[in-house]
């Protein structure tokens, strides 16, 4: 509709725009009232323009136009505006699982595009507001069939139908909602002792072994509960919105077994310790085996209050050896402490993870000493206990201080002075062996029975070193091919005796003696002293300026980084001692020529 105008008009407030600036001080406008044109114009021109608008229909005398038009004050204007509506739309949607009934609903849209009220202007481009009206794409009773359709029947929501029919947004609404089964408890193992991931589990000891009572360290006792099974319970059922019926998930079981020194009861559900000993853990899968080995576990340091530790199986040492304490173990030993002016002697391994001073390490006992020695001292042994056993009959016939029949009851036997002879002799030929403090004490008792028979005849000093040389390799067992083995740190003016092979990870050894039955490796240096192995030999840096060291191996070769002038090398019978100093040294036997030969890597 066009209306004239008049300067006295209710107009808009004036729009603030360069092109309308002075479009009520001149006699050509166009304005916008109520949805109604207004237009003011002289006679005979000029006349204000009227722009089209997107999304807002103008027609001039019933004709619509698309282009600017100018208008006068007889024609006839109208400005329409639009309305768009965009399609509503829903479904029904069950999940996977049947466990929720979810109701995606677009709602219907209304988009009404109203003529908004314009300042007086000479060039006018109408502009529009829009009003929104939404609306539900279904009604309860189609929500209510969809349903029935797909077979929902459990946990409908009542009032998320009202949420559903009154959504003004796009939304997704879960109209139904299954009860979830509940899953029932996995079969769990509680142990009572403490379990490690790569090392065996072991029970924790609080006591402490002393000297008179040192076979006291024990892991556990027998008849202890080492661990007790919970049995799996079952879980409840739960009900899909269709109305089945969903199981729970079926719990994990575990079954318990019996290794060494354990056995299982008969409903499966504590593991039991039958022997002394350490216990261990191993899982895999729904499977949980616990056996009991024999290991002995000191915490703390082995010192005069803890006394001597003697025992037939593996030895694990918290603290440190102090000085003169002695160390035997029949199976390794472990040592995370300083080791000081002691002995540590096992059948099987030893690993110090400290230092070591002036001590003595000999790791497969049994290996380490030559097998001729091993039987003359078994043969003594023998001869010693039956002497035992007559100066005690003797004794007590004659109760004096002295039996003066020492001299007879040795000459009735030979054999035992004789086998003592051959371990003297035997004991010159490996003078290393006299680097073990408690052997070489031994070795002197029976020197001085052999040479001084009225000291044989006091049965207590017989028994004393009866009973001393019967405890020898009491404690100790014969090591398997991969054990005898000593893995030091650092070492300083120190033995070492292994029936297999020597590592030495740390800075070196000084002033030491190292015996391998096999390989020796010495990643840093070896400064004073002497190596003999019987297989390959390694060291970083070998020997110092005036300082005599020696390595010799009779089988393979012997490698050194660092070779300082003076160091004396044996292959064999061969020998070679170097005039300079060498690097990245490589030394064989040439078994034609029996010469050394020395390359370099």
């Amino acid at each position: 509709m066009l209306r004239s105008g008049n300067q006295d008009s209710k107009l808009p407030k004036q729009n603030d725009t360069q092109a309308d600036h002075d479009a009520v001080d001149l006699p050509c406008w166009l304005a916008i009232i109520g949805g109604i044109v207004v237009a003011s114009h002289p006679e005979g021109g000029p006349y204000p323009i009227l722009h089209p608008c997107k999304g807002l229909r103008l027609f001039i005398n019933g004709q619509e136009k698309t282009e600017p038009v100018p208008v006068r004050t007889s024609d006839h204007v109208e400005i329409r505006g639009t309305t768009e509506i965009e399609k509503g739309s829903w479904h029904l949607q069950v999940s996977p699982d049947k466990m929720e009934a979810v109701l995606h609903i677009k709602p219907e849209l209304v988009i009404k595009r109203i003529v908004k009220d314009m300042p007086p202007s000479r060039y006018l481009r109408p502009e529009f507001q829009e009003v929104k009206e939404s609306s539900a794409p279904l009604t309860l009773k189609e929500l209510a069939e969809e349903l029935a359709q797909k077979g929902i029947k459990y946990g409908i929501d009542r009032t998320a139908f009202n949420l559903a029919l009154t959504a003004t947004e796009e939304t997704s609404i879960v109209v139904a909602r299954g009860k979830e089964p509940v899953p029932g408890t996995d079969a769990d193992v509680e142990f009572f002792f403490e379990n490690r991931a790569k090392v065996p589990v072991e029970k924790d000891l609080n006591s402490t072994v002393d000297f008179r009572d040192i076979f006291s360290y024990i892991s556990v006792e027998a008849g202890t509960v080492l661990a007790k099974k919970r049995p799996a319970v079952k879980g409840t059922p739960g009900i899909a919105v269709s109305g089945e019926v969903i199981p729970p998930p079926e719990p994990r079981d575990i079954e318990l077994f019996a290794g060494q020194g354990c056995v299982i009861s008969d409903d499966g559900l504590e593991a039991i310790a039958i022997n002394f000993g350490r216990p261990v853990a191993k899982r895999k899968e729904n499977r949980v085996l616990i056996s009991v080995l024999p290991i002995l576990q000191h915490q703390g340091d082995v010192d005069i209050s803890s006394g001597n530790i003697s025992f037939n199986g593996d030895i694990s040492i918290s603290g440190q050896i102090k000085e003169k304490m002695r160390v035997k173990a029949g199976g390794n030993v472990a040592v995370k402490g300083i080791v000081s002016h002691s002995e540590v002697m096992a059948g099987g391994s030893i690993i110090v993870h400290n230092n070591i001073f002036s001590s003595t390490l000999i790791a497969g006992l049994y290996q380490v000493f030559p097998q001729q020695l091993v039987q003359v001292l078994k043969k003594i042994e023998k001869e010693l206990q039956n002497l035992v056993g007559v100066t005690k009959t003797l004794a007590g016939k004659q109760p004096q201080e002295k039996l003066p029949v020492g001299s007879e009851i040795l000459k009735n036997y030979q054999d035992l002075t004789s086998a003592i002879t051959l371990l003297s002799e035997g004991v010159r030929q490996f003078p290393q062996l006299t680097a073990i403090e408690e052997f070489r004490l031994l070795v002197n008792s029976l020197t001085a029975i052999a040479r001084s028979p009225l000291t044989a005849t006091s049965p207590v000093f017989l028994e004393k070193t009866a009973n001393a040389l019967s405890n020898f390799f009491k404690d100790v067992n014969p090591p398997s091919q991969e054990e005898g083995n000593i893995i030091i740190h650092y070492a300083v003016s120190s033995t070492l005796m292994a029936a297999n092979r020597i590592q030495v990870t740390g800075k070196g050894c000084y002033h030491c003696e190292l015996h391998a039955g096999n390989s020796v490796r010495v990643d840093g240096i070896f400064r004073g002293g002497k190596i003999l192995a019987g297989g390959n030999v390694y060291i970083g840096t070998l020997g110092a300026r005036g300082t005599p060291t020696s390595v010799a191996t009779t089988e393979g070769s012997i490698t050194a980084g660092y070779v300082f002038e003076g160091s004396l090398i044996r292959l064999g019978k061969s020998s070679y001692k170097f005039e300079r100093n060498e690097e990245k040294v490589v030394l064989t036997l040439d078994p034609t020529e029996n010469r050394i030969n020395k390359t370099y890597w």
